[in-house]
């Protein structure tokens, strides 16, 4: 009964969060465009995203163990290929959209498509007892890294976006192989590799949050170049949101398995 309640009170005030933000996000499209505002509205998608999966993720595990089983082990695979697909057409839809209502539709679609495929995540994060331990890592990296991306005058993090994605490349190859050649499937070496790559994988996403951030700050400054020459824009707000989106979903997943 007590635990019924402590949910229903994280649901109630994750609820009154997320009509903030979008509070905030809808005055974000009205107000004065700005540096500082655009990133800000880049910011608050995601923060909005991260706070509706977890009041989904409170109402799945609170009402239903039936339905918390379907999310969590994914059932069929043309379940899990549906969801993947329907991710990426969102990912498209978000990009193309001319209007700011079709946009975020698709934007809506992407969060529920890929709350889908991260609860999962979450629960294992939360089965070890290592979900506030990880969020707390994971605030930490995101604070200082957008930090130093953001005072970092000289943008030398720009230049990082081809070896990153190269990087990552090899390391999906690297892991494949792996798994191919490997013979030794005991649970001690499989979770020493799991950590190894773990490890990798928040060094080079980190990477990534440094770089989408200038890159990010970049577009800002672009746009107020076409205003100050008279020219009129049509930020995007939740495409813009999308590439430090997965970031921050894949340092998440990677910081839950190393501890």
């Amino acid at each position: 009964m007590e635990t019924d309640t402590n949910a229903n009170t994280s649901i109630y005030v994750l609820s009154l969060l997320s009509l903030a933000i979008i509070f905030l996000i809808v005055k974000g499209y009205t107000a004065q465009f700005s540096e500082k505002q655009y990133l800000l509205n880049v910011y608050m998608h995601i923060l909005l995203t991260m706070i509706v999966w977890a009041a989904g993720y409170l109402l799945i595990k609170k009402n239903s163990d039936k339905l918390a089983k379907y999310f969590g082990n994914m059932g069929s695979g043309f379940r899990l290929i549906g969801i993947i697909l329907l991710g990426f057409v969102s990912i498209y839809m978000v990009q193309k959209s001319e209007t700011i209502a079709g946009r975020n539709l698709w934007w809506i679609s992407f969060i529920v498509s890929m709350g889908f495929i991260v609860y999962p995540i979450i629960a294992r994060a939360e089965h070890r007892k290592v979900f506030w331990s990880t969020c707390i890592a994971l605030i930490v990296i995101l604070v200082s890294l957008s930090s130093l991306a953001y005072f970092d005058e000289a943008r030398r993090f720009l230049g990082w976006g081809e070896g990153l994605v190269m990087i990552l490349l090899g390391l999906i190859i690297f892991e494949v192989i792996d798994l191919i050649i490997t013979q030794d499937f005991t649970l001690k070496s499989v979770m020493r590799r799991q950590k190894i790559y773990a490890w990798i994988t928040i060094v080079l996403f980190s990477g990534f949050v440094l770089y989408d951030t200038q890159k990010l700050m970049e577009k800002a400054k672009e746009f107020m170049m076409k205003i100050s020459s008279g020219q009129s824009i049509n930020p995007n707000y939740p495409a813009d949101s999308l590439n430090l989106f997965l970031d921050i979903v894949n340092l998440f997943s990677s910081i839950s398995r190393v501890q």
